[in-house]
This record gives structure tokens, sequence and C-alpha cells, in this order.
């Protein structure tokens, strides 16, 4: 009777994976089945991938009966696992972003540009988030016109296809060079980040207290990210090129515009400020 049972068993596992086995074969396969039959209800009843049951998580046992008749078990991802796998690959992309929470949400979809040159902006900024070899990009404009939002938008973009991007405010990046500024090693390691990353999101341009050596320490880094060919995409308030290079101590700022301008496509985003707006 156990006997009948156990063939019933294994002649359902051998025809749920499409193996045409005689009684000798489920025989000499038995317990190649029976490992397929433990796999299929522990996957039947997987609490999801984090919580994969499995021996090994994520990897499940697939058959291919081989010339002598007999099955031999390899093991490949689950369907879930590809998934998750990416699904953690963002989270790492976005921790390592340095992306301020707030900024996590911000889509190109929940973008609602107000006039021409914010919508404008937002078809720029999507060719930039579609192509990473694209050129660069500065957005130039009054506060609350959607800069920061783009610029958001595009590293976000950029880490659901997986590939890593680096957020930084210009003024919080200095006040991190000046903090470590007495560790050779922690510096070096700071710059190098910045300056190698695929993709730079410079925040807030021209808005940073300006000394010679800010000024020289923005130049070591644009100029780092033109010679290596890096796309980098840049925010300002301020939006006439000339007004920056003097914000940014007229010949060293020129050299800074200068090179932004060969890296990148400048676009100037205007409007009313939209949190004083909403605010109101």
């Amino acid at each position: 009777m156990q006997s009948t049972m156990l063939f019933s068993k294994l002649r359902e596992v051998a025809k749920t994976h499409d193996l045409v086995l005689n009684e000798e074969g489920l025989r000499i396969n038995a317990l190649e089945l029976l490992t397929l039959a433990k796999a299929d209800a522990t996957c039947g009843s997987c609490p999801g991938r984090d919580d994969c049951p499995a021996p090994v998580p994520g990897m499940q046992p697939e058959p291919a009966l081989r010339g002598d008749g007999r099955i031999r078990l390899s093991y490949s991802f689950c369907p879930k696992d590809r998934p998750w796998r990416h699904q953690k690959r963002i989270e790492q992309l976005l921790t390592s972003s340095r992306l301020p929470e707030l900024l996590r949400k911000k889509t190109f979809d929940n973008f609602k540009p107000l006039n021409k040159s914010q919508q404008q902006a937002l078809n720029i900024a999507k060719g930039v988030a579609a192509d990473p070899t694209a050129r660069g990009l500065v957005l130039a404009g009054p506060p609350g016109t959607g800069k920061t939002h783009l610029a958001a938008a595009i590293l976000n973009q950029r880490i659901v296809d997986g590939l890593p991007a680096t957020f930084v405010t210009v003024p919080e990046l200095l006040a991190d060079i000046r903090r470590v500024i007495r560790s050779e090693e922690e510096t070096s390691a700071l710059m190098e980040l910045v300056k190698e990353t695929d993709l730079l999101i410079l925040d807030d341009l021209g808005a940073e207290k300006t000394t010679d050596w800010t000024v020289e320490q923005l130049f070591v880094l644009i100029n780092a990210r033109l010679l290596r060919q890096r796309q980098t995409v840049v925010t300002t308030n301020i939006a006439d090129a000339g007004e920056l290079i003097e914000q940014l101590r007229g010949m060293a700022g020129h050299r800074i515009v200068s090179r932004l301008a060969e890296m990148c496509t400048w676009v100037e985003v205007t409007g009313d400020d939209f949190r004083l707006t909403r605010g109101r």
C-alpha cells in the first residue's frame, strides 16, 4: 500500500516537471523526485524572498533527464530572486547616493511644470536620466522652480536602472571637506568619491560662502569630472553665468563656469516660488 502511494506521488512529481518515466525510472530517481517534491512544497508556501525557507535562499532545483535515464538536479535562482536582488541594489544605491530622505520620492511623474521653461527643463532632464553618456545639465533659476526636484528625479531614475549616482549640496560638501581636512586619507576618499561617481548631482552651487579655498576645491572637482568625462548635474539660484562667475570670485569662477559650459547643457528655469505659492 505504502509502495503504491509512493509511486503515485513520484509519478505526480515527474508529470509536474514534464519528466516521462516508467516504473523503473521512478524507482531509480526516487531521491531526486522526492527532493523536487519537497522544493515544490516549500516554494508553494513561500512567504517572500526575505524569508525564503529553502535550504539555499532564492535557489530552486531544476531537473534534467540524462541519456541513461537518471535525473540530474541543478540549481538556479527562483523567479522572486531577481526582483528581490534588484530592490536590494536600489536600497544600497540609495544609501550610498547621500540623497536626503525628502528627495527620494521626487520623480518625473510627480513633477508638474507650470510654464514652458519648466517643461523644457523636464524634457531635457529625462534625456539626461535615460543616457549615462549624455552631456550633463545645469539647472539655473530662482528658488522654488523645481530645479532640485528635477535633479533628484534624474538620480532616482538612474538608481531604478541599477546605476550608481551621488547627490551633494555644495555648501555641505565643502563643510564635509573642511571637517576631515586634517585627515589626508579621509579627505582623499571624499574627493575621490565625488570626482569618480558616474553621476554627480551638485545642488545649490553659488549658495556657499566663497573664499579662495572653497573656489579652488570646486575647481579641482569640476575639472576632474571634465577630464574623466563623468556626467554632472548642477543646480544654482544664479541664472546669469556672469553673475555666477562674480559670485565665485571672478577669474577663478570663470574657470569653473567655463568648464561647466563645456560639460553641460545650460537651462534657465523660471517661475514663482512654488513653496511660497503653496504656502499661501
